[in-house]
C-alpha cells in the first residue's frame, strides 16, 4: 500500500492489526446486532408493544436468515447468552429444530459441506415461506424474539 497522505491507512478495511486494523473486526457487526436487540429487551415499554417478554435474551428463540459473517456472529452471541436458535435459512436451504441449533457446530458443518442442508438434529424447511412463518410464530406464539436479516432493495432489515 502506498501512503500518500496521513489518512491513507484509514480508508482500507480488513487491515491486519500491525497495519492499523481493529481487533474484533470480524465479529463486530454481528455483535452490534446482538447488543442492539439485547438493549431493546431491557426496555419494558418497547417489549410490551412488541408483545415480547422483557428481561434480556436468555430463554428467547431466534430465527436467523443468512449464515454469513453477520448472521453467524449474531447467532453465536445470542446462543452464548442463553437464547435458542430454532431456525436458520440460506439461499439454498433452511433448517429448523425446536430443540435449538448450535451456531458454532453449524458453521463448521457449513464450511465442510458448503451448505446447511442436512445438519444433524434439524429438519429441512422451505427457505422463504417457512422462515417467514417461523418468524411470525416466534413473535406471536412464543415468549421470544426472531432475528431475520431480510434484503430488500439492497438494504438489510432486522425483523423481530
Amino acid at each position: 500500500m502506498k501512503i500518500r497522505s496521513v489518512n491513507a491507512a484509514a480508508c482500507v478495511t480488513g487491515k491486519p492489526i500491525s497495519q492499523g486494523g481493529v481487533r474484533g473486526r470480524e465479529e463486530a457487526t454481528g455483535l452490534g446486532v446482538y447488543y442492539g436487540i439485547r438493549e431493546i429487551l431491557h426496555h419494558d415499554e418497547i417489549c410490551r408493544r412488541l408483545n415480547l417478554a422483557a428481561g434480556g435474551v436468555r430463554g428467547k428463540t431466534v430465527v436467523v436468515q443468512g449464515l454469513g459473517n453477520v448472521g453467524y456472529w449474531a447467532a453465536h452471541f445470542f446462543h452464548k447468552h442463553g437464547a435458542k436458535i430454532i431456525a436458520v435459512a440460506e439461499a439454498n436451504a433452511a433448517i429448523y429444530s425446536a430443540d435449538g441449533i448450535n451456531p458454532d457446530e453449524l458453521i463448521k458443518y457449513k464450511r465442510v459441506h458448503n451448505t446447511i442442508a442436512n445438519f444433524h438434529g434439524t429438519t429441512p424447511v422451505n427457505p422463504i415461506a417457512q422462515v417467514l412463518r417461523l418468524t411470525s410464530r416466534c413473535r406471536r406464539e412464543l415468549p421470544s424474539i426472531a432475528l431475520c436479516l431480510v434484503r430488500r432493495r439492497s438494504k438489510f432489515h432486522a425483523i423481530f
